[in-house]
C-alpha cells in the first residue's frame, strides 16, 4: 500500500538545526518537540519510498517461508494482502516513537483491533490525528490530560520519598470499519470497531494500564535508532514487558526460533517485533555512535532482546538488508559472524519474542 502524496513532509523550516552529539537522556523532549516544529523530519521522506505493506508483507513471507524460499505469497499481490489482513485481524499494535507515521492508519486499515502511537513530541501526535485520521473519514477523536504520579524512594540521607507528576496528552479515535457483505447477495454485517489510541508523552512513564492490554505486534519504524545508546536496554525491556501473556501473540513457525526442532515444534504465538533500521553511509567509523539516527549493530538488538526475556532463544531475522549478501533472507542472526555485514545500509528484521 503506497503512500499518496499527502504524506510526503513539508520542507524545513529555516532556523535550528539538530547538531551531532546534541540529543541527549536530559534533553529527549525538547529536542524532538524541537525538530518538529521547525519539520526537521527528514527520516519521513524515507516513508514514501517504502510503504508499511511491502515491508509486513516481506516480513511474514520470510516468516512462512525461511532460509530464501520465494513460494506462495512473494509474487501474488492479492494472497500477500490476505497474508496481512490474517495476522493483523483482531490483533493489538504498538507503534512507539510513532511521530506522525501513516503506520497507525494502515494497522487500523488492516482490521487491528487496537492501535497505540506513542510520542514525546505533542506536535507530532497532533499532526497524526490530524493528518491520518480526519473525521472525513469516519473518524471520531477525544482528547483528554492524564496525570500520572510517581514515587520514588528519598537519595541517600532523604527524610521522605520524592513525588512527581507527569502529564500524559491522550488522543482517543474511533473507527467502525465499512458494512460490507462477506459475500456477495448476504446480509451485511458490520466489521469490528478499531480503537486508536495516540499518548504524548515518555514510553518509559506511561503506566501499563494506559496502553490497555498486552501488544501482539510492535512496530518499530525508526525508533529505536533515535534513542541515545544509553537508554537502549530500557527501551527494550519495556517493549519486553508489554509482550503478550496467556497465548496473545501472533502465529510464528518455529522454524525461524533459535533452538527449536523445527521438525516437531509447534508454531508458537509470540510477539512480533518488525524493526526498521537505517544504518549511516559514508561516515568515517568515529561517526557511528553520532545521531539521531544512531547505528546499531543487529547482533547487540539480539542481545538486549535476550537480555530483557531472560531467554536465550530470541531470534532476529534477517528480512532484508540493503547491501547484505552473506545471509539469504529468513536466517537467524547469532554470532560474531554478523561482522561480514557492511555498516550502511536499510534493514528490516523480524523480532520473535
Amino acid at each position: 500500500m503506497a503512500l499518496s502524496s499527502d504524506h510526503v513532509p513539508p520542507p524545513p523550516a529555516a532556523g535550528w538545526k539538530p547538531q551531532p552529539d546534541e540529543l541527549q537522556e536530559d534533553n529527549m523532549k525538547s529536542y524532538w518537540e524541537r525538530a518538529w516544529n521547525v519539520q526537521q523530519t527528514g527520516w519521513k521522506a524515507f516513508e514514501v519510498s517504502k510503504p508499511f505493506h511491502d515491508n509486513m508483507s516481506n516480513v511474514l513471507r520470510t516468516l512462512l517461508h525461511p532460509a530464501g524460499d520465494k513460494r506462495a505469497v512473494a509474487d501474488d499481490t492479492d494472497r500477500a494482502s490476505q497474508a496481512i489482513r490474517d495476522a493483523v485481524k483482531g490483533k493489538r499494535v504498538l507503534v512507539p516513537l510513532c511521530g506522525d507515521t501513516y503506520a497507525l492508519r494502515y494497522f487500523a486499515d488492516q482490521g487491528a483491533a487496537s492501535v497505540v502511537g506513542v510520542d514525546l513530541a505533542i506536535t507530532a501526535i497532533e499532526q497524526n490525528a490530524a493528518s491520518n485520521f480526519p473525521e472525513s473519514d469516519g473518524f471520531t477523536v477525544s482528547r483528554d490530560v492524564v496525570d500520572v504520579c510517581t514515587t520514588t524512594p528519598p537519595a541517600t540521607g532523604g527524610e521522605a520519598d520524592i513525588t512527581s507528576t507527569t502529564i500524559i496528552t491522550r488522543f482517543t479515535i474511533t473507527a467502525v470499519r465499512p458494512t460490507l457483505p462477506e459475500k456477495m447477495g448476504e446480509e451485511q454485517q458490520a466489521a469490528p470497531t478499531t480503537v486508536i489510541t495516540l499518548l504524548a508523552g515518555s514510553l518509559f512513564d506511561i503506566p501499563t494500564e494506559l496502553f490497555g492490554g498486552p501488544f501482539d505486534i510492535v512496530y518499530d519504524r525508526a525508533a529505536m535508532v533515535a534513542l541515545p545508546p544509553t537508554l537502549r536496554s530500557t527501551y527494550v525491556r519495556t517493549l519486553v514487558s508489554l509482550a503478550p501473556r496467556g497465548g496473545g501473540g501472533v502465529d510464528v513457525p518455529p522454524v525461524v526460533v533459535i533452538g527449536d526442532d523445527s521438525s516437531a515444534a509447534q508454531a508458537k504465538k509470540s510477539m512480533l517485533v518488525v524493526l526498521e533500521l537505517v544504518r549511516r553511509r559514508r561516515d568515517p567509523p568515529d561517526a557511528l555512535l553520532r545521531g539521531p539516527p544512531f547505528d546499531i549493530p543487529v547482533e547487540e538488538v539480539r542481545q538486549l532482546y535476550c537480555c530483557a526475556a531472560m531467554r536465550d532463544d530470541i531470534s532476529v531475522v534477517v528480512v532484508e538488508d540493503s547491501k547484505a549478501t552473506a545471509f539469504a533472507a529468513g536466517t537467524p542472526v547469532a554470532g560474531d559472524s554478523l561482522d561480514v555485514l557492511p555498516p550502511f545500509r536499510f534493514c528490516l528484521y523480524a523480532i520473535v519474542v
